[in-house]
């Protein structure tokens, strides 16, 4: 599968999230154009409910994850961006990592819109 980049908009800031080839990823791609509202998930993450399931067939069980990584946590199909690492998680699925600033994202507060495009 190719990898895609997508364009991240929220408010006046702009970030490109560089996709994984997995099913996961192009799933991910099919919900777009997307705006979701941001939420706190303990003080590692900001998440938000996706619009649908992503077939994680040819994804792994489970990864840790860096500041900046875009992923789906399968238990609860939501998707999470990552504000500080953790270390391996069973269900967390990455779907791409933000290009740069992904540490930025800590200064979104809950109920924040987050539109999402492919490039």
């Amino acid at each position: 599968m190719n990898e895609q980049k997508v364009k991240v908009a929220i408010g006046n800031d702009n970030y490109i999230i560089q996709l994984v080839g997995t099913k996961a990823a192009q799933d991910f791609t099919s919900f777009m154009p997307m705006t979701l509202k941001l939420n706190n998930f303990g003080k590692n993450e900001k998440i938000s409910e996706l619009p649908g399931k992503l077939d994680i067939s040819d994804s792994p069980a489970g990864t840790d994850a860096k500041v900046g990584d875009v992923d789906m946590y399968a238990p609860w199909g939501n998707l999470a961006v990552f504000i500080r690492p953790i270390q391996y998680s069973q269900g967390l699925v990455n779907l791409g990592h933000i290009e740069k600033n992904g540490a930025n994202w800590i200064n979104y507060s809950v109920g924040t819109e987050v539109h999402f495009e492919l490039t």
